[in-house]
């Protein structure tokens, strides 16, 4: 893969391409069409461009800018191959031999990795060969009939009619050789490898052996980062939550190619917002986003933020937004359904993240079973932030949800629905009335005695259906004695689904 213009893809989001020159020391580093169309060259000075394209935009150059450029281009290419090295600056080599069966065969992974480069706004020229510096040299000379090749029987074929300056080898003899009538690749090869050599030409001959699969070669692959921490700018300040998403969705991107090298899913994330200089705004408005469970598609983790932003006002024009990864881990493995299934193991999880983000994950409540038969007291409730993918935090202190289950009797039938303060029942002789009708036990009783020491308690319980409506609730008679008028009182605690 060839880059064609890498001194102007990393400032691609800075400025617009055709107007751009980009400085370095003093002199043009490089520049966009219209400012070359003007006369504008590299190594020119900065006084001569501006001249010659006074409407162009200068920026000086920003290495950090370039080296996330490199960054953004390892991250679309990691998940095709994990041989994945630089030749140079301008130039990525993929060994994608041991991907082509996972992909689908040639065409599609050349498709694929066609499109994340799309993707990326990056202009390059890709190119197919046997070796390294073979694809290489077909990518940098741009011919695009001769960009393919996929036996090594024609290597030689391919590469013969390239011009010998794309070699960097060739540098020092390029004059020598041309006086030749030596021009090309194959021309040099015909020469005598024993008068080259005297003329100190190992470096350039190594080069052709190696382009030619003659010889082999070594790279040095790239490995993903340990920590994902990435920042897009904006050409305009930003003060719409649509825009800002359109920032956050390329961020993203680079996310999921990250996550998918190293096979984790993410369960926590920093969004920081950059705004610019102003007095009533700080440098900088930061959130965090806690999941209910690992997840790594860009599409949730979009509409989490979408939700998050919407219930915020910006305190001042973004200008960059910066994503990082506070917390991940290996993503869970499973097994697909011949057939799909409504429901999903993840959609609750998937929900939960959407109400937090949209109401506040501090308003998201989820039950944790405390070890107590008292119904009232058996359950309480906790902030779901944070829980990934498991009971609550601190359900494990009082029993958790093993132990609650285990103090149930068998066969015990718990309503739908509990009252948060049991309601007394009229009585017809000795039945209980709810709702104009008699209430017919159906079940029990079920006792239950419990918490003698902090206000305990001595019930019967029992399933009793309404006659009229054939609704069905959880009453239970008092047993408690102590308390005048109640000891064979009846009352309302519970209605089934």
């Amino acid at each position: 893969m060839h880059l064609v213009r890498p001194g102007l893809d990393a400032y691609r989001h800075s400025a617009p391409d055709p107007q751009l020159i980009v400085l370095h020391q003093g002199k043009v580093w490089a520049c966009g069409g219209q400012a070359w169309q003007a006369g504008v060259r590299p190594g020119m000075r900065q006084a001569g461009a501006r001249a010659l394209a006074p409407e162009a935009c200068f920026m000086n150059r920003d290495l950090a800018s370039e080296k996330q450029l490199r960054e953004e281009l390892e991250l679309a290419l990691l998940p095709y191959t994990p041989m994945l090295a630089w030749k140079r600056d301008d130039a990525l080599v993929l060994d994608i031999s041991a991907s082509l069966a996972l992909f689908g065969g040639l065409r599609r992974l050349y498709a694929q990795v066609r499109d994340s480069l799309r993707q990326l706004g990056v202009a390059v020229r890709l190119a197919l060969a046997p070796s390294a510096s073979g694809a290489w040299l077909l990518a940098r000379a741009g011919q695009a009939a001769r960009r393919r090749i996929l036996r090594p029987s024609r290597l030689a074929m391919g590469l013969d009619g390239l011009p010998l300056a794309l070699l960097d080898g060739a540098g020092p003899h390029l004059s020598w050789l041309e006086s030749l009538g030596c021009r090309t690749l194959g021309a040099v090869r015909r020469l005598p490898r024993d008068g080259l050599r005297q003329r100190q030409a190992d470096t350039l001959l190594a080069q052709l052996d190696q382009a030619y699969g003659v010889q082999g070669e070594w790279h040095e692959w790239v490995r993903p980062p340990e920590h994902f921490r990435s920042q897009v700018l904006s050409l305009f300040a930003v003060e719409r939550h649509d825009a800002l998403c359109w920032l956050a969705r390329r961020l993203l991107v680079q996310l999921q190619a990250w996550l998918d090298v190293r096979q984790q899913a993410v369960t926590e994330l920093r969004w920081s917002l950059h705004h610019e200089r102003r007095q009533q705004a700080g440098p900088r408005t930061h959130f965090d986003l806690k999941l209910a469970q690992p997840a790594w598609e860009p599409e949730h983790l979009l509409r989490l933020l979408a939700e998050r932003l919407a219930r915020s006002q910006l305190a001042a024009p973004v200008n960059a937004v910066t994503l990082e990864v506070l917390a991940c881990q290996a993503r869970p493995g499973g097994t697909g359904n011949l057939l799909a299934e409504p429901g999903a193991a993840g959609d609750a999880a998937a929900l939960q993240d959407v109400l937090a983000a949209r109401l506040g994950a501090g308003n998201i409540l989820r039950a944790s079973p405390v070890a107590d038969h008292r119904p009232e007291r058996a359950c309480r409730w906790l902030p779901c932030q944070g829980q990934v993918g498991g009971p609550p935090a601190g359900s494990g202190a009082d029993g958790g949800l093993a132990a609650g289950a285990a103090m149930l009797p068998d066969r015990a039938q718990r309503p739908f629905w509990l009252l948060e303060t049991a309601q007394l029942l009229p009585m017809a002789g000795e039945q209980p009335v709810h709702a104009g009708a008699v209430l017919r036990l159906l079940a029990g009783p079920e006792r239950i005695e419990d918490g003698w020491w902090d206000g305990g308690v001595a019930r019967d319980y029992f399933i009793a259906e309404h006659e009229a409506s054939g609704v069905r609730y959880w009453v239970y008679r008092q047993r408690q004695a102590g308390l005048p008028g109640m000891d064979m009182a009846w009352f309302l605690h519970g209605v089934y689904a």
